[in-house]
């Protein structure tokens, strides 16, 4: 699931997620996330964006850990849930959402939690 406010930053940030096997979908108020998550069963990722809103970010991140207390999220900037000391968040602060490095530091976190775990060595 992904949390932003401009539509091509989002678009970018879902092809990105995709491109790097996993699936998303932009959300714009707490009902719709909600109603995903139960429908799916839960979420795999939490993304957002730095122009998020700050209010809607930390009740959307509070409810789908309510829902799924396994949720990872991942925030790009220092505003947004700069509050949360949660397990499972990620920041990527330094690095503009539609950047290839910022792009690339998402994937690289997508990739990583969609490899196939190595089997352990003796």
């Amino acid at each position: 699931m992904v949390i932003g406010g401009q539509r091509t930053t989002l678009a970018a940030l879902l092809r990105t997620i995709r491109a790097a096997g996993g699936s998303g979908r932009a959300v714009d108020d707490l009902g719709a996330a909600r109603a995903r998550c139960l429908a799916r069963g839960g979420t795999d990722l939490l993304v957002i964006a730095p122009d998020a809103k700050p209010a809607l970010a930390e009740k959307l991140a509070r409810a789908l850990r309510d829902l799924d207390p396994g949720l990872e999220i991942v925030v790009f900037g220092r505003e947004v849930l700069r509050n949360s000391s949660t397990t499972g968040l990620h920041r990527i602060s330094e690095l503009h959402p539609t950047s290839r490095a910022g792009l690339g530091a998402l994937r690289r976190h997508v990739a990583a939690r969609h490899a196939p775990e190595s089997p352990e060595s003796p």
